[in-house]
């Protein structure tokens, strides 16, 4: 575990394993091809991740007289050629695409070298959006660039849903709990956005279905200033005031 292994090395590695220790083996014969094929890498980054972990000595080739190789993991790790400290990466000097990379998840996992200007721009519009919707609802100011807010939300959008799915969990849990005072502090990124999303998700809101967004929103502004207003003339009959 304190080996600093590329992700290609690393692939190839667990593979080797899978080969044989998986099937009580401590050597195998595998082909580049099967290589390929199972990891989802060209077969020349196999290669390179094959020399890389050969020169490390983490892994045991043997050749036969028919040329077939067998591949093994070196048990033994004070036979190993490695360092601690030291990171090692294969360049990718060779043009591949890296669709070899997705086949694992259908959206390429962002890193310091693919995030761009337009991607970055698009996933922190649906966020501001979503957070400003929620801070309008609320009163609040959460915060769109807190890294707590955003990994609840892009969360939920990984998983397929909308911008106006979240918009009517605000909506669905603002009817419940936006005036009731035990409540109202789980208005919140990470409550609204947490694993019980999709059940609010689902939620009809008390006493407002069939009622567009719109009455809605001036039934809810009404009884706000209601509650004020009656605020006011209590504060306003105590001191004996009588306009």
């Amino acid at each position: 575990m304190k080996v600093n292994l590329s992700a290609y090395e690393s692939r190839i590695l667990w593979f080797i394993f899978r080969k044989t220790y998986g099937w009580n083996k401590k050597e195998d014969w595998i082909s580049l091809s099967q290589f390929s094929m199972c990891t989802g890498l060209d077969r020349r980054l196999v290669h390179r991740a094959i020399k890389s972990l050969s020169s490390k000595k983490m892994i045991v080739i043997n050749k036969d007289d028919s040329n077939h190789i067998t591949y093994g993991f070196q048990k033994n790790w004070e036979k190993w050629d490695v360092s601690s400290k030291k990171m090692t990466v294969i360049n990718r000097d060779d043009g591949l695409s890296s669709k070899e990379m997705t086949r694992v998840s259908s959206k390429e996992i962002p890193t310091k070298d693919t995030l761009t200007k337009d991607t970055l721009t698009k996933d922190n519009k649906d966020i501001v959006e979503i957070v400003s919707y929620l801070n309008q609802k609320t009163g609040k100011n959460f915060k769109a660039k807190s890294k707590n807010t955003a990994s609840h939300i892009n969360a939920r959008l990984a998983e397929g849903h909308t911008v106006e799915d979240c918009k009517r969990v605000i909506d669905n849990k603002c009817a419940k709990w936006l005036h009731d005072s035990k409540m109202v502090d789980y208005l919140r990124p990470q409550t609204l956005f947490g694993t019980k999303f999709e059940s609010y998700l689902n939620e009809v809101p008390p006493k407002t279905q069939g009622v567009s967004d719109k009455t809605r929103q001036t039934l809810e502004a009404g009884k706000r200033w209601l509650e004020k207003h009656e605020g006011q003339e209590a504060i306003s009959g105590e001191h004996g005031d009588d306009r």
